[in-house]
């Protein structure tokens, strides 16, 4: 009885003294280890991580940097896990919170995105599927873009990334940016689907821009951005202003459409002019490679109309007459 009870000790103290193990020093250690892929995986070959705290069942990782310059931040990355689960779950984490994460770059002539410290993985799609965690929320987050176009961007950020198995991942998110040229609010949802595609739609509210004579107000959009490891990204964009201008021309009821693919433009708009004329319009801007092509067409009731609305607007004199043939 005696040799049993000791035995019995003996097995707990054992078996205690490992789970403290894991719990403290194992577990935190490989999470450590599998955060860094992970952000390595993505394109951020550079981390720097200032803190880490360890309480049982959270890993707390303070002062993120993810460049050497330190213009890429995570103010906090908090894991939470069980330890069984992290063993029989293949070392996954039950959730990972980023907390003020603050993303810096830039907007490139040939109209990429690159980031501060990060580097564009070819494998970034294939890799998005080994997340370390089921389950990651982006709180408070932004990145900040220089354009030629758009002067200084920044977007604020809330999301989710759910990994609903190993071929499936879904991402949930709100955009806001509110600038002079640019503003917006939108939301997201994208899958990233078993043969290594990713599509989001963004559905759009109070867009708002105003770049080089090209003015929206009132407008909304669905957007959806297509991302493939076999063929370059494309974009889909249907929107709708309430009213526009485009250099001095001003109009309302503007419906959109445009297909972006590689170096690839289509366009295509139809719309009516503001005021009592209401000369119904449509363009169509085509560009393949270098080759651009523009196509205007106004249909108005009465050829009297589009005088009177280039007078009003003084796009011409006040007095100009139609030629007489």
């Amino acid at each position: 009885m005696r040799k049993f009870l000791l035995l019995t000790i003996l097995t707990v103290t054992i078996t205690a003294g490992a789970y403290a193990y894991a719990l403290f020093w194992y577990i935190p250690g490989q999470i450590e280890k599998k955060l860094t892929a992970a952000l390595e995986n993505i394109g951020f070959e550079n981390v720097i991580i200032g803190n880490i705290l360890n309480s049982p069942g959270i890993t707390v990782f303070e002062s993120v940097f993810l460049d050497k310059d330190k213009f890429s931040s995570i103010e906090k990355i908090k894991i939470h896990y069980s330890p069984l689960g992290f063993f029989f779950s293949g070392g996954k984490a039950e959730r990972i919170d980023i907390q003020n994460m603050h993303l810096t770059g830039e907007i490139t002539d040939k109209n990429t995105v690159s980031i501060s410290g990060w580097k564009n993985n070819k494998e970034l799609l294939k890799q998005l599927k080994h997340l370390p965690a089921n389950f990651i929320i982006i709180e408070d987050g932004s990145i900040s873009l220089l354009s030629k176009l758009f002067g200084g961007i920044t977007v604020n950020i809330k999301g989710q990334i759910k990994n609903k198995n190993k071929n499936n991942l879904q991402i949930i998110g709100l955009l806001k940016s509110k600038q002079k040229k640019l503003s917006f609010q939108s939301k997201a949802t994208g899958e990233l689907l078993p043969d290594g595609d990713l599509e989001i739609l963004f559905e759009t509210e109070e867009f708002q821009t105003n770049i080089e004579g090209l003015r929206f107000n009132r407008a909304t959009a669905q957007t959806i951005l297509t991302l493939s490891s076999r063929q370059p990204a494309s974009i889909a964009i249907q929107m709708l202003a309430g009213a526009a201008t485009w250099k001095l021309f001003p109009l309302r009821d503007v419906n959109m459409a445009v297909e972006i693919a590689e170096n690839n433009l289509n366009l295509f708009a139809e719309g009516k002019t503001i005021g009592k004329e209401n000369v119904e319009f449509t363009a169509n801007i085509t560009q393949i490679g270098k080759n651009y092509k523009f196509e205007l067409i106004a249909s108005p009731k009465r050829l009297d109309d589009v005088v009177t609305y280039l007078s009003v607007n003084k796009i011409i004199p006040q007095d100009t007459k139609l030629p007489v043939f």
